[in-house]
């Protein structure tokens, strides 16, 4: 039945226009963050999966489009906390602490006076009869779990009588019910190095994932049409059919015979299959075709998608398990300058040597694979950081002993990743490539793992939350955030409102002239309040014809473009110039420039380094006027690109500054600013 209660329309309206802020009291409650931190539940994923479904349920009962008693949200969330062993007590104080935050809400914006009792009865019914609802769900689902119990423990003498008789097989023999793998025996386990079914269920959520393909009814199989492909299997006239799977104890993907036989049971959901070494010419050539697509053609190891599977597969069991895992990446640097001045198939050489080297001492530890051009990965199962961090050592003193001919040695840079609760094979490469980046900076031959960058993220979501509840603030209070956004490096402006605050993005105004420089994925840069840090955000949309914008991704900076005394302004065209040190002199182009530094792309740099004075040589143009510019200065960058490379150099001080940078600077301005103002369409 729906809610026969009538609730004031300017009360429904009161909530649904406060959303966001009674999510956010409620995400706050004290209570809450005990409770969540407790049981190990994000608030900022609970928020989307949970607490905004509720309350855009809740609202319905109130309205009486919704039944009341019988939120499927809550439910499910019901089952969520179930399964981490939540006690009745704390689902009741977590719903309580709902109920909290909108009568906080409603009482602050007036709609609530205390002296209306009838009101408060009315709305306190309501969410007594949903909470005892939940209360009804839970009592159920804990009677269900009792009597699951009871039967599973009446079966378990006969189960462990039968697995006696299969552990005695040498040929690979598995049950399966009704989709789910029922028993197995010791060869099963000890061909995919698993303990026992409970680690089996662990690694693979979906029974069948750990086979690779089949040759007969593939079609079913491929669409997961799991158990019509059994029962044609064992309708078939032998009963077989060839499955190729990755064989941990034999190191490979091998090719088997699967005989499929129906179990007698009313309903055919259950199947006893016996897998069975390859017997014919085609599984052999299918177990050679199998090792061939996970093989790197050039250094004949595992190759990427062998390595994404794998690294797949074991973040799959860190989130189920806890299952701890660590990835070493090893980075040949320089391959590019080697393959220049000596010759590919030089370079092709001691990629092969590199690896081969490494895989013949560290290969046994894991899965070892050429990832990318001049990269190479090590995942390492139950591996803690510091036994991680151990291994690398022992990789980088590898290959310190390894002479290729060259006349300097090779130098490899050791990044090394274990897994957080939150990584993706994605975030964990983002890592890898800071981490790599952060290494040739600093010289290379060296090793950095990923406990700091850990530490920075942590920290940057702590000041993410306190940001955004502080534009729930700035908004609620009418004011404005100062943003500044560049156009070929001259910085625009803009005093913007905050209008939305959802999922950690902030939607805002900007000025027209300011939005007409944007493109999605751009930088935007936010003025923080005083003494906190300046804010780098990603533009993740915008509407010009509404002067909005859409920020994430906020990024609290050390080092801010927005406490510049100068500004760069990008070159007309990029201008021809030379940088000389020493007895080398390379020409480069000049890409931008301010009274302080000048950016320079130059194709290499060669004899180059970050000590000693140096002199850019280049000529000017401007209103007329060519002025030639040499100048001294030391390089305070080098940031490797797809081509070549591109320096920062901070130019010294003088009259050269005031009579030739500072009035070209000043004109580009000008010339920028026009641009933006009256677009060429």
């Amino acid at each position: 039945m729906q809610s026969e209660q009538k609730i004031p329309e300017g009360i429904l309206m009161t909530l649904k226009s406060s959303k966001t802020e009674i999510l956010t009291m409620w995400m706050e409650d004290p209570k809450i963050i005990e409770i969540f931190k407790r049981y190990k539940i994000s608030r900022y994923k609970f928020k989307p999966l949970f607490a905004e479904k509720v309350f855009d349920y809740s609202i319905g009962v109130l309205d009486g489009t919704k039944e009341i008693g019988n939120c499927p949200v809550m439910n499910k969330f019901v089952d969520y906390m179930c399964d981490k062993d939540i006690t009745v007590k704390d689902v009741l104080q977590i719903c309580m602490a709902f109920r909290r935050s909108i009568f906080r809400r409603l009482v602050s914006k007036g709609e609530l006076p205390m002296q209306d009792t009838s009101l408060l009865e009315r709305l306190s019914e309501v969410f007594d009869e949903n909470l005892s609802g939940v209360l009804d769900y839970i009592n159920q689902l804990y009677l269900d779990r009792e009597l699951q119990t009871q039967r599973m423990e009446d079966t378990q003498e006969s189960v462990r009588q039968i697995q006696t008789v299969l552990n005695l097989q040498e040929s690979m023999i598995l049950t399966v019910k009704e989709g789910k793998l029922f028993l197995a025996n010791r060869a099963f386990f000890h061909a995919l190095d698993l303990p026992d079914i409970e680690a089996f269920h662990t690694s693979f959520p979906d029974t069948w994932s750990f086979i690779e393909s089949v040759d007969l009814h593939s079609e079913l199989f491929q669409k997961k049409k799991y158990a019509d492909w059994l029962q044609k299997v064992a309708g078939s006239e032998e009963q077989k059919a060839t499955i190729t799977f990755f064989n941990q104890a034999l190191h490979q993907s091998k090719s088997y015979q699967a005989k499929i036989i129906g179990m007698p049971d009313s309903e055919k959901k259950s199947f006893a299959i016996r897998i069975s070494e390859p017997s014919t010419e085609y599984d052999k050539k299918m177990t050679e075709l199998s090792r061939y697509v996970y093989t790197d053609p050039l250094t004949t190891l595992y190759n990427r998608r062998k390595f994404d599977e794998s690294i797949h597969a074991l973040v799959g069991q860190f989130h189920s398990s806890r299952q701890d895992f660590s990835l070493i990446v090893m980075d040949l640097d320089d391959l590019n300058r080697i393959n220049q001045m000596y010759g590919r198939e030089r370079g092709d050489t001691i990629l092969k040597e590199l690896g081969q080297a490494i895989d013949e001492k560290f290969g046994k530890l894991g899965i070892f694979a050429r990832i990318d051009g001049d990269r190479f990965g090590l995942l390492l199962k139950s591996y803690s950081l510091e036994e991680s961090n151990k291994t690398a050592k022992s990789m980088l003193r590898v290959t310190r002993t390894l002479d290729f001919g060259l006349p300097t040695p090779i130098k490899c840079n050791f990044a090394v990743l274990h897994c957080q609760k939150n990584d993706t094979e994605l975030t964990l490469f983002k890592r890898a490539d800071i981490l790599l980046k952060d290494i040739i900076k600093g010289g290379s031959d060296a090793i950095k793992d990923d406990q700091a960058l850990i530490k920075e993220e942590h920290q940057r979501k702590k000041l993410e939350a306190s940001f955004l509840v502080n534009c729930i603030e700035l908004k609620a209070a009418d004011e404005t955030l100062v943003l500044v956004n560049y156009f070929q490096e001259v910085p625009i402006q803009s005093k913007s409102k905050i209008l939305h605050i959802r999922n950690g993005t902030v939607t805002m105004t900007m000025r027209n002239i300011a939005i007409k420089a944007l493109n999605k994925g751009a930088s935007v840069y936010i003025h923080a309040p005083e003494g906190d840090k300046n804010i780098k955000a990603r533009v993740s949309d915008f509407n010009e014809d509404k002067n909005m914008i859409t920020l994430d991704n906020f990024q609290f900076l050390e080092a801010s473009p927005l406490n510049r005394k100068t500004v760069h302004v990008k070159t007309e065209e990029k201008i021809k110039c030379f940088i000389k040190m020493n007895d080398t002199q390379i020409q480069g182009t000049l890409g931008s420039l301010s009274t302080e530094t000048a950016m320079i792309f130059l194709p290499h740099v060669y004899d180059i380094s970050m000590d000693g004075s140096i002199i850019l040589d280049t000529t000017l143009s401007w209103e007329g006027q060519k002025k030639h510019l040499q100048i001294t200065g030391k390089i305070k960058k080098i940031i490797e690109m797809e081509e070549g490379f591109k320096v920062i150099i901070h130019m010294d001080q003088g009259k050269k500054i005031d009579d030739i940078v500072l009035p070209y600077v000043a004109h580009r301005q000008l010339e920028i600013i026009r641009a933006l103002q009256h677009p060429v369409s």
